[in-house]
């Protein structure tokens, strides 16, 4: 059975605090003999991502290239990013599960993703059925942790990619919040 972690999000821009996840994922993947897919979402329900779409595409082409270098297979999965509507991770869940029937995905939530997951479409089985990795974030407790999941201790910089816009929107340097590649853009 062939394995992949996906990690998914917004990645708008891309910030040091995804980079640390993205490292731990990258020796989770190492570790499992395993892919690591970044899959950048379209807009969801809870986001709305207001940036223009080859900015993204830069940002997140500048986020891989800052990668060190790695001996896990890296893909940027693009069918969220490009689909109509908006995103919702059953039906990615899903239409993966139909495409990929002998892979195993390990998908990496935040904390704060767990903590509502129940409450979105499909929530309570992606909650009961999906293996992942959860990532804990600073003034998230996780009150139940799902039977398949396991939580990855990452010193993740307290930084947000909203919060990274503002800087950006104020002029303000953003070299110590993400990495340098993204900070060039």
């Amino acid at each position: 059975m062939k394995h992949i972690v996906i990690y998914g999000g917004a990645f708008n821009p891309p910030t040091n605090a995804h980079l640390a996840i993205t490292k731990a994922c990258i020796e989770k993947a190492r570790e499992l003999d395993a892919e690591l897919w970044l899959l950048p979402s379209g807009n969801r329900a809870d986001k709305s991502i207001e940036i223009a779409p080859d900015l993204r595409l830069h940002y997140i082409d500048a986020f891989v290239e800052a990668l060190e270098e790695h001996d896990v297979k890296l893909r940027v999965d693009l069918s969220e990013f490009r689909g109509n509507g908006l995103t919702r991770t059953f039906e990615t869940v899903s239409r993966l599960n139909v495409e990929y029937p002998d892979t195993r995905f390990y998908w990496v939530f935040g904390a704060d993703s767990i903590n509502t997951m129940k409450e979105w479409r499909g929530g309570e089985q992606l909650f009961n059925e999906l293996y992942m990795f959860i990532i804990p974030r600073d003034g998230y407790e996780i009150s139940l942790a799902p039977p398949n999941a396991q939580i990855i201790d990452v010193d993740v910089p307290v930084i947000s990619s909203s919060q990274v816009r503002k800087l950006i929107n104020d002029s303000d340097s953003v070299h110590e919040v993400v990495p340098p590649r993204i900070a060039e853009i």
